[in-house]
Parts: structure tokens; sequence; C-alpha cells
């Protein structure tokens, strides 16, 4: 395990925090606070992020979600992906979160009915 210091360096905007590694100044780095509460499980051989079960049941609920949408994407088929998101919440059907329809998300849609 590496030893680590953490110092905070006064700069005109808000303070950021510096960490240096190793004890070697031409290993300091700038870094936000969100790469500091992120970087140090990572150094210690953490495993972030990646395929679980969670993963998994959500790739079925997507597909799941996909076949049932697919009857009303078929009526939608003429339009942008805008103008049939507008559609879907002007017809006041969920999207897969319970909330608004997006282009995004409907371009996901159509890129998943037609894998």
């Amino acid at each position: 395990m590496t030893s680590r210091m953490i110092a905070v360096m006064p700069i005109s905007r808000p303070a950021w925090r510096c960490e240096i590694l190793s004890g070697s100044p031409k290993k300091m780095r700038m870094a936000s606070p969100t790469y500091l509460s992120i970087a140090p499980p990572n150094l210690r051989g953490a495993k972030l992020g990646g395929w679980t079960a969670g993963s998994e049941r959500s790739a079925k609920e997507a597909a799941a979600l996909a076949e049932r949408m697919r009857p009303v994407m078929a009526q939608l088929v003429g339009l942008s992906a805008h103008k049939a998101a507008a559609e879907l919440n002007r017809r006041k059907i969920a999207s897969a979160t319970g909330g608004k329809w997006y282009a995004a998300t409907v371009i996901k849609l159509r890129d998943r009915l037609e894998a």
C-alpha cells in the first residue's frame, strides 16, 4: 500500500485538493472531490462497477418493456424521436422509470426493438 498525503492548495477559484501519491512531488495531480472519493478504493484494488445480477435484471426488464411497446412504436414509426416522445407523453404512457419520454429514450427503445 502506498503512503499518500492530501494537501489543500488555495487558488483564486475554490480550493482544489492535490493528492501526492507515493510521496513523489512529480506524481502530484489536481483532483476534484469526486475523484478523491472514488480513487482510494480503486488504489486498494477494489473493483468498481461491472456486470452484476442487478444489471442482468435491468436488461431483462428493458427487453420486456421494449416488447410491450412494440405495437405503440409501430404506430409512431413515421415520426421523429422528438415528436414520438411528445406523442407518448400526450398519451400518458409512462417510460421505464415511470416518468416522461425524451427523444433519447425513444431512440434507445427503437434501437432495442431493431436488435
